[in-house]
């Protein structure tokens, strides 16, 4: 084995959960951070040489098995076996197949386009070669394509001489597998025959990475069950499937697996059966990803982006995504995809149907993001959709042109005129016309005109809109208005919307029939004189005001410039979904998560800076919350020194000039001296020593003014010169 030891100690001081066995540095990547050293590491030695010392990387995809077994059993020559639920482009599916026959013919493998021979084997016989009962298993496999994910089943062309006689199989598949390069973690062995007994023995196996789903098979020429699945590692085995055929020459097929933490030999795979029974075995070993980085994001299959009239009873459903373990799904009628499910953990599927019907006619937006243990895919899409519009019951009048028609609908944002000369007998306004805009609980004005062409009748006028989007008009609850008329009349009245109305776009039909009571205006059929229109209507939640709280720290402060701020929390509540903030200084922001906003940063320019937090996503007619506050930031002292007197001879005074902010402190020392301090008053100071020797250096230290302060580096030196010497006289 090679030695890294020496450099995988050094790598695992770094801030990675790690362990040191002998030659083995194991290296736990346990969130994107730590990634950074990762990456240190491969850059210096590749994955590969890591994987080759020992290194065991818990950053790999998972493998999962994807959605359930299915299985076929045939007394023919085809044996056809449903899609495995949920199958996704670049799943791995294997196919268990027994054979019987009982004609003392030899049987062979079966066969489907593309799909690859794992081994294939007698597994068992009577009375030695050539005898009268035959049992033939084999094992092959497939990388889905979008033709399998299109497919209903599979069809296996068995051999001609299992005819009559009975075959059984079934199809497993899972996902998170790297099918790069070949789908093995470990060579596949050959199918192990055993006896007429009651066990089953697959041949051991040693697989290269860890996390590869190890899975053994088994293939029996008896209608037996399975029980007691287990390997030497990783241990028991959770059972796929377990079919008996009872048949003409009865046989039986039966799989588990488990994942495997650690490479290296499984050791013999057994299981135990219900009976004797001739059967064979064997090993197989799928190859994980072996993740360094979080999934890519993935695409939408149904509905594509931009789709309409998406059944509200539909499944959302994704590409699978390479290296990923599971899929978080976010939907709403929000553009953020938030309102419905935020974020929901659905685990390694790629399809999911909403456990509530979506509303009809109105526009979804949907995200997903796959993750693995490395991390969340980043910058994934947001799609949208709308759902299908409802199939109302049709209503008409048979002779509009002769008497009276609609001539004006007035509610809630619409104001619809028509003419009177109308020659059909229903007008449906849903995409023509802008919707009304109504809240649940609130009370709104309605007004009908209707106009008479010829002559002066009397009629009844009524108003339907379907609350809870059912496509029923439903009487009376949802019968909004109604009144009786004589001659040309506008009918006005108030529409209570129940608080219980299911919020989204639905239908508003307004019903005019002539010569009727109160009793006729139905919402559906035909009747000889009026007319029939519709109108789309948009309902809201109820109203309630947006709310602002703080939660936490003080609204108004002061601070030094460059100097953080402590951190203003306040709580949005009522109908708002989000908030802003405006007026801030410069390195100040708001940021808003989970339903609080937060202001933190640390100014860089000075200032009186009045700020207002105000919220947002309050629906139509409900107040929005504002909240105000101030930050002052305060320059900082400043001290320079401005001059001095050198050069100077020894005996003279050293003066230093300085200047800086009126009132502030200034600390100093001069030459390797203690610190002290010297007042700017007035915004200057000077600074004597007196009867110097030798040179002076002054230190400017920090300054402040008793709010701010500022540490300083400033230096100035006064050369001192000597006296001349007098000379000796003899």
């Amino acid at each position: 084995m090679l030695n890294f030891k020496p450099l995988l100690d050094k790598r695992c001081k770094y801030k990675v959960t790690t362990s040191v066995s002998g030659d083995q540095c194991v290296i736990k990547v346990q969130n994107q951070s730590v990634l950074q050293h990762v990456f240190r590491l491969v850059a210096t030695i590749s994955i590969v040489f890591l994987l080759l010392a020992g290194a065991s990387v818990e950053g790999a995809g998972q493998i999962a098995q994807r959605g359930t077994a299915t299985s076929a059993t045939t007394t023919n020559t085809t044996l056809t076996i449903a899609k495995p639920v949920g199958l996704s482009v670049g799943d791995v599916m294997i196919a268990n197949i027994v054979q019987s026959d009982n004609d003392n013919n030899t049987l062979s493998n079966p066969t489907l386009a593309n799909w690859i021979l794992i081994d294939g084997r007698k597994i068992g016989e009577t009375g030695g070669g050539g005898s009268n009962q035959e049992w033939w298993g084999s094992l092959l496999y497939k990388v889905a394509t979008a033709t399998d994910v299109a497919a209903t089943n599979f069809s296996f062309a068995l051999d001609d001489d299992a005819n009559g006689d009975g075959s059984v199989g079934a199809i497993v598949a899972f996902s998170g597998v790297d099918v790069s390069g070949g789908i093995f973690d470990a060579a596949p062995g050959t199918i192990n025959i055993s006896g007429n007994i009651s066990g089953v023995t697959a041949s051991a196996i040693t697989t290269t990475n860890a996390n590869a789903a190890v899975i053994m098979f088994s293939m029996l020429g008896d209608n037996r069950n399975h029980s007691n699945w287990t390997t030497t590692s990783p241990g028991n085995l959770v059972e796929l499937y377990d079919v008996p055929f009872k048949t003409a020459l009865d046989n039986g097929i039966g799989a588990a697996w488990a994942i495997k933490p650690t490479a290296g030999a499984t050791g013999d795979g057994t299981a135990t059966l219900s009976g004797n029974a001739r059967n064979g075995g064997i090993l197989i070993a799928l190859k994980p990803f072996i993740s360094i980085t979080p999934p890519s994001c993935t695409a939408p299959v149904s509905p594509v982006n931009n789709s309409i009239s998406f059944p509200v009873d539909g499944s959302l459903t994704w590409n699978a995504v390479a290296g990923a373990t599971g899929y978080r799904l976010y939907l709403g009628t929000d553009v953020l995809a938030t309102n419905i499910l935020n974020g929901i953990d659905l685990g390694n599927i790629t399809s999911y149907n909403p456990p509530a019907d979506l509303s009809f006619l109105t526009t979804y937006y949907w995200k997903i993001v796959p993750y693995n243990s490395i991390g969340e895919a980043t910058g994934c899409s947001i799609w949208e959709f709308t759902s299908e519009d409802i199939n109302y019951c049709s209503a008409s009048s048979t002779i509009p042109a002769e008497y009276e028609t609609i001539t004006n609908v007035t509610f809630a944002g619409i104001n619809n005129s028509s003419p009177v000369n109308k020659t059909i007998g229903y007008t449906d306004y849903t995409n023509t016309v802008n919707p009304a805009t109504i809240i649940a609980g609130q009370n709104y004005s309605i007004s009908v005109t209707e106009t008479f062409q010829t002559g002066s009748y009397s009629g009844y006028c009524k108003v339907y809109i379907d609350y809870n989007h059912n496509g029923t008009f439903e009487t009376p609850a949802e019968l909004t208005f109604g009144f009786a008329y004589t001659g040309n009349a506008t009918m006005t009245g108030t529409v209570s919307v129940p608080l219980s109305a299911t919020i989204g776009m639905t239908r508003m039909r307004v019903v005019l029939e002539g010569d009727a009571n109160s009793s006729g205006a139905l919402p559906c059929g035909t009747f000889q004189w009026g007319e029939v229109e519709d109108y789309s209507v948009n309902i809201l939640q109820p109203c309630s005001n947006a709310t602002l709280t703080l939660d936490t720290g003080n609204s108004n402060q002061s601070v030094c410039l460059n100097s953080s701020i402590t951190n203003i929390l306040y709580s949005v509540g009522g109908s708002a979904t989000g908030a802003t903030v405006s007026g801030l200084p410069t390195g100040i922001n708001g940021t808003f998560n989970n339903g609080t906003i937060t202001i933190s940063g640390t100014p860089t320019e000075i200032g009186i800076f009045n700020y207002t937090v105000t919220t947002t996503g309050t629906p139509s007619g409900c107040a929005e919350a504002t909240a105000s506050g101030t930050i002052t930031v305060n320059p900082l002292p400043t001290a320079n020194i401005s001059d001095n007197n050198s050069p100077l001879c020894a005996g003279d005074d050293a003066v230093f000039n300085l200047t800086g902010t009126a009132g502030a402190i200034l600390t100093y020392k001069v030459n390797s001296g203690s610190e002290q301090t010297i007042a700017l008053t007035g915004g200057v100071a000077t600074l004597t020593i007196n009867n110097i020797k030798d040179d002076q250096v002054l230190t400017l230290i920090s300054v402040t003014n008793g709010t701010c302060s500022q540490i300083l580096n400033a230096t100035a030196t006064i050369t001192v010169n000597p006296l001349p010497e007098i000379g000796s006289f003899y």
